[in-house]
């Protein structure tokens, strides 16, 4: 039951009556206010110390990297996109170029292979091979896949930071609301049950999370507020509005099987 998204009739007046009549929030608040909120948050968090912002790619991770430069300045944020083989057409440059120009200078790392070749611990019930999943590219399961997919990209993150001073720097990543209650995570609910795994709260990422080296100022914000978000900072329309498409890229919708197809049929 999401009533945030369009889709949902009347989300809208379930939102409304919830949170005006129901706990009392004082009509006015708005996005912009918020906006103001997480740069003090962040400012608070951050200190004296820089950031570095792995980019996915996704609308969520390139609002986060427009935020902090808003909040710090471009010199000390240092953003990284991650290209795991797995994005659509020309993705990676087109959110390069947007970073561009708003004075962040990104930097890329084309990981496809490393991706491909990725594994994580097993949880003990398939894919057993020395308390390690096979690679990525023999995983059928799209669970599998995303819980491989976020830990790469949290081993990436891990190695980058350990050739930096790891006192002036903090990780930032663009987590939402939607990504927690998904992945079960106990900071949305004690009782949330994991519909699926995402990127930025794999098991790796939850050591990160539990050790204070992540903040993650949009942890509260929806799909919708984020795009509001970054119309507020002047990203481009192009970039904020389009199709949702997450740091997993094309790794868990492409349907696999365990068994070749043979080609005679």
């Amino acid at each position: 039951f999401h009533p945030e998204v369009d889709l949902t009739v009347n989300g809208r007046m379930i939102f409304r009556n919830f949170c005006y009549t129901i706990c009392g929030i004082p009509i006015g608040t708005a996005v912009r206010n918020r906006q103001q909120l997480c740069i003090e948050e962040i400012k608070a968090e951050v200190q004296d110390r820089n950031v570095l912002a792995l980019l996915s790619g996704g609308v969520d991770s390139t609002v986060l990297a427009a935020l902090l430069t808003k909040a710090l300045g471009p010199s000390r944020v240092l953003a990284v996109h991650i290209d795991n083989g797995l994005m659509r057409k020309n993705e990676s440059k087109m959110v390069i170029e947007a970073l561009n120009n708003i004075g962040l200078d990104v930097k890329l790392m084309e990981c496809g292979y490393r991706f491909l070749n990725g594994t994580t611990w097993t949880n003990g019930e398939v894919y057993l091979n020395n308390n390690r999943t096979d690679c990525l590219n023999c995983i059928v399961e799209p669970e599998q896949k995303r819980t491989i997919i976020g830990d790469v990209f949290m081993q990436v993150m891990g190695e980058m930071l350990a050739t930096l001073d790891k006192d002036k720097y903090v990780l930032a990543q663009g987590t939402l609301a939607p990504d927690l209650i998904e992945s079960g995570s106990k900071l949305s609910s004690a009782m949330a049950d994991t519909i699926k795994t995402h990127h930025n709260d794999s098991p790796m990422a939850r050591e990160f999370r539990a050790a204070g080296k992540i903040i993650e100022p949009l942890r509260t914000f929806y799909k919708d507020e984020v795009r509001q978000l970054g119309r507020e900072l002047q990203l481009p329309e192009e970039l904020i509005s389009r199709h949702p498409f997450p740091g997993p890229g094309l790794g868990p919708r492409v349907l696999c099987q365990s068994q070749m197809y043979p080609w005679y049929m």
